[in-house]
């Protein structure tokens, strides 16, 4: 619409026209990017800042909030023995528990 009135006089040719079109949408592109992805960076910030927070109150608890006996890994499991996990308050989510993680196996 801008550059019409210039085509229109002869002012530019129709290769003239198509390049500034074309020159526009790749800067309305490029203008839209963050519109378009404000929600998957809304949704990264959240997530960061839930572990920042577990992180904190994990540092200011000390060594006694996480207390893990034993690791085994192999190819497809995590294996945790005697695990025992307090929140900052001091209540306790597992109490000397073993734990078996075992690896997704994802299908193509």
């Amino acid at each position: 619409m801008v550059a019409a009135p210039r085509y229109f006089s002869g002012a530019i040719q129709l290769g003239g026209l198509m390049q500034t079109v074309g020159a526009f949408g790749r800067v309305q592109d490029s203008m839209s990017w963050f519109v378009q992805s404000y929600a998957s960076l809304a949704q990264w910030r959240a997530i960061v800042e839930r572990l920042a927070t577990f992180h904190r109150a994990m540092s200011r608890r000390g060594g006694d909030a996480w207390r893990v006996r034993s690791v085994r890994i192999d190819r497809r499991n995590l294996r945790l023995n005697d695990v025992t996990m307090s929140l900052p308050d001091g209540t306790k989510l597992l109490d000397h528990a073993d734990l078996l993680l075992t690896r997704a196996i994802r299908s193509s």
